[in-house]
């Protein structure tokens, strides 16, 4: 934005003309409940939307691309959730249903995801903490992990991509997407 600021016509001690230019940013909220973050995030008026309780969704929820979601409670989806912005997992994310990760979806340090569900993967996946695989994982572009691939039974983790790991991989049989760091149990 821009003001312009102007001495008044009949000002003797002041005299004349100044613009300032200066950016406006959406401010941050942390909300408690599942049904205020859908809300916030919903309206727009946020950059930055952090979820600090224990809470879940039943109903198909997006996240937008100008904003970044990060999850510092335990969070359970039971609906649609697509990332269009970013996701930050901070605590426990349980998946039982469907997660399209088409922007950026990071699992940090503490963080664990729990994917019960379908993970898709058309962004940017990094890893940090620890994922747990327990139904279908498709890689379809960047992933990244430092942390922890846990992929369990009969469990699916396909991906087009190499994925760039310098953590642990542990699965029950080969996987061609890790060219090191994999441990078949």
């Amino acid at each position: 934005a821009t003001v312009s600021v102007t001495s008044g016509p009949h000002s003797e001690a002041l005299f004349g003309h100044k613009e300032f230019t200066f950016a406006i940013t959406p401010s941050s909220i942390t909300v408690l409940s599942s049904s205020r973050l859908i809300e916030t995030v919903s309206s727009g008026n946020y950059s930055v939307v952090t979820f600090n309780g224990s809470d879940s969704i039943s109903g198909d929820f997006a996240v937008p691309s100008s904003t970044t979601v990060v999850l510092d409670g335990s969070f359970t989806n039971n609906a649609t959730l697509t990332i269009n912005g970013s996701l930050v997992v901070n605590d426990a994310f349980d998946n039982n249903a469907t997660v399209a990760n088409l922007g950026t979806l990071t699992v940090e340090s503490g963080g664990k995801f729990h994917n019960s569900g379908v993970l898709t993967n058309d962004a940017l996946f990094v890893n940090e903490g620890e994922l747990h695989n327990k139904n279908s994982f498709t890689n379809n572009f960047d992933a990244e992990n430092s942390g922890k691939i846990y992929n369990y039974g009969e469990a699916e983790f396909l991906s087009v991509n190499t994925i760039t790991n310098s953590g642990h991989a542990y699965f029950d049989e080969d996987n061609s997407a890790f060219t090191e760091g994999l441990t078949v149990r």
